[in-house]
Formats: structure tokens, sequence, C-alpha cells
């Protein structure tokens, strides 16, 4: 079983424009692989990640323009997860929803809410005053116009120092 997930992967001239904003957060554990995850799969057997290429496949989608801005938190129990927005997401919306329904026949549960977002960083817990202040710090920050090309199916290992990634297939968009 591999842990597994769908998304599109963010250009290294973004990565780039994206260095100057890790900065002001002590404890923040800033991510080294950027993405916008589409679908989270979860825990894939063999047979169900040939399924998963085989209907992806057939992916039909032309190609997705879009910046990264208005940072932005999710709160969990034991951590913050900081993450930058795709602007615009209608694309993208529709690419998931394009996803979801070539996924069907894997009868893996639909994640029912979403927003597509890029994870920038982690951080232990929510008491941090630097983070309310660096949220209104980048308010305005937009990375250049960026053009998607590839939807990609990752598997994920968990570790100590945060997950590893690894591309285990593409499919163009075009």
């Amino acid at each position: 079983m591999k842990r597994m997930f769908l998304a599109l992967p963010v250009p290294e001239s973004i990565h780039e424009e994206l260095e100057r904003l890790r900065i002001g957060l002590p404890g923040a554990r800033w991510m080294p692989d950027l993405h916008i995850t589409i679908r989270f799969l979860g825990d894939i057997s063999e047979k169900d990640q040939s399924l998963i290429e085989e209907l992806l496949a057939d992916l039909e989608f032309p190609n997705i323009h879009i910046r990264l801005g208005m940072p932005g938190v999710f709160i969990h129990p034991r951590q913050i997860i900081l993450y930058l927005s795709a602007v615009p997401d209608d694309d993208i919306i529709k690419l998931k929803t394009t996803v979801d329904t070539l996924l069907r026949p894997t009868g893996l549960r639909v994640e029912r809410k979403f927003h597509a977002h890029c994870t920038l960083a982690r951080l232990p817990d929510s008491r941090s005053s630097f983070l309310q202040n660096y949220v209104l710090q980048f308010e305005h920050f937009q990375t250049s116009l960026f053009a998607v090309d590839d939807l990609v199916l990752f598997s994920s290992v968990l570790q100590r120092t945060g997950a590893l990634h690894y591309r285990e297939e593409s499919y163009r968009l075009s």
C-alpha cells in the first residue's frame, strides 16, 4: 500500500519567488516540495494504483494559468498549516470535478470541501503571535502568473521530519 495524492506541481521559478516568504515564523517547517493538491487518495494498493493510472490516462483538460497569493491558515489540534491560495481557482475546481468523475469507478471517497491552495509551512501550535502579523504582512503578495501543464500522481512517505513525495505518474494538460 502506498499513501497517494494527485497534485499540480509548482514550477521552480515560483519556488524562487516564494523564498522571500520564508521569514519571521520561529518553529515553522517550510515545505520543500510545493504543489496544489487536487485529491488525496489515501492508502492505495498496487491493483488500485493501476486502475487509477488507467482511468487518468483518459484525462483531457487544458493547461491552467494561476497565481499563488492571499496567505491563510488551517488550524488543526496539533499544528497550523500556512498556505497560499491558488487564484483564480475556477479551472482548478473544474479539474478536480473532472478527476473525481474519472475516478468514480474506484469507489474512493470524494472529499466534499476543497480549497485550492499550496501549503508553505507547518507550525507547531496556534499560539504564535507571529502568525497574525505574518498573514497581514503578506496579504497582498502574489506570485507571477504561471502555467500548470501536468497533473501528477504522487506517493508520499511520512517521516519524522515531514513527508517525502515521489512522482509515480504524470498526466499532460494541454
